[in-house]
């Protein structure tokens, strides 16, 4: 559902699809919607204090009646209001993390609950990651072609807010396990790119130099259940010399400025870098990666991005609304041809469209036909 043109309209049908159970429910409800950049501008805008990170939390959506609120918890999770200790959940499908829970295969997170880490191995994220109403404004006003509004939604206008809400944990403070290794604004530009390097070693690694636990059992440390880098980790605490093809598959994913700089041209700095990467248990909150929807702050951020949507075909017309179905259609490597993301793939989710006779037909759409239904125009979605 990421990294491709199918991003805006598979979402679309996901929180449609949602919608249409919650009105099994009661008819009289709707997905809300959210619109985190007021957020950040209520911080800017108080001049009485410092627009400090920190004080995103203590905002109003993360009540205990809201979204409620990890800050503080050594669990990192929700511990009152009506999502407090809200299971991770096992996972029923082919598909689970090492515990077997609801969460992507590279996630080594054991805990049983909702995480929310707020940080990315212990080092802060800036205010400025924060959507803004400036990015909002420069998607609406700037992307000409649905191909360059949807590579740039994926990212600024939206994606930080996922990542700040889930972020990482680990065992221990990743600065004082790359102390020695790495200075300290080496390690904040490490931090920043965990976002993607598990993730990205999962999907695309070379399985003789990395791979994922397939299986941890529940009862053993954290700290025991990481990737593995060559044959097994004693190599590494052996000092063994595997940093060459290794380093060479983690670099394709990390930004060339940092792991081209001056620090790694020593080897023994390679070898002493890739052992805390491949020994440490990297964890991430559920809103950093496919567990997302298991949080309830995730269901009302798309929304956002869908009324975003509407705006702009309304407020500034795309100039050309082709969807290019070859180079175009992925942001990076898949090895299942971008499947989901042409505009003749069908959404993994069901929606309801109105058909010819004004009724509606609750059923499988393609990515194309959910776009075209969407139209302020002509809309034709009951969501």
């Amino acid at each position: 559902m990421h990294d491709g043109m199918g991003f805006l309209t598979q979402h679309i049908a996901l929180t449609a699809d949602y919608e249409v159970a919650l009105r099994a429910v009661d008819a009289a409800v709707t997905v809300p919607y959210w619109d985190f950049t007021y957020d950040r501008q209520l911080l800017e805008e108080d001049l009485a204090r410092p627009p400090d990170v920190k004080r995103l939390w203590e905002l109003d959506v993360w009540k205990d009646d809201w979204f409620g609120n990890a800050s503080g918890s050594k669990y990192h999770t929700i511990e009152r209001g009506r999502f407090a200790f809200q299971d991770a959940g096992l996972s029923r499908a082919s598909v689970s993390n090492p515990y077997g829970l609801l969460r992507s295969p590279w996630n080594m997170n054991k805990s049983p609950w909702l995480t929310r880490v707020h940080k990315l191995a212990g080092t802060s994220f800036p205010l400025t990651w924060w959507p803004s109403c400036a990015s909002h404004h420069s998607l609406t006003h700037t992307s000409t072609t649905l191909i360059n509004y949807t590579k740039t939604s994926l990212y600024a206008p939206h994606g930080p807010v996922h990542t700040m809400v889930g972020g990482y944990y680990m065992s221990g403070d990743l600065l004082d396990r790359f102390r020695g290794i790495l200075d300290e604004a080496a390690i904040g530009k490490f931090a920043e790119y965990l976002v993607q390097t598990p993730k990205t070693l999962y999907r695309n690694g070379d399985a003789s130099t990395v791979r994922f636990p397939e299986y941890c059992s529940a009862d053993s440390e954290q700290t025991s259940c990481h990737m593995i880098c060559y044959e097994d980790e004693t190599e590494i605490k052996e000092g063994h010399n595997y940093s060459g093809s290794l380093f060479t598959t983690i670099k394709r994913w990390m930004n060339d400025d940092f792991l081209d700089g001056d620090v790694f041209d020593d080897k023994t700095v390679q070898d002493a870098f890739l052992a805390v990467l491949c020994t440490t248990p990297w964890a991430a909150g559920e809103q950093l990666e496919s567990g997302s929807p298991a949080d309830p702050s995730f269901w009302p951020i798309h929304p956002t991005m869908d009324r975003l949507l509407q705006y702009k075909r309304l407020a500034r017309p795309f100039l050309d609304l082709t969807w290019n179905n070859t180079d175009d259609v992925c942001q990076s490597e898949h090895s299942d041809g971008c499947k989901g993301h042409h505009s003749y793939d069908a959404t993994s989710f069901n929606a309801r469209l109105r058909q010819a006779d004004g009724s509606y037909l609750f059923g499988s759409y393609t990515n194309g036909e959910i776009l075209d239904a969407t139209d302020p125009n002509d809309y034709q979605m009951d969501y």
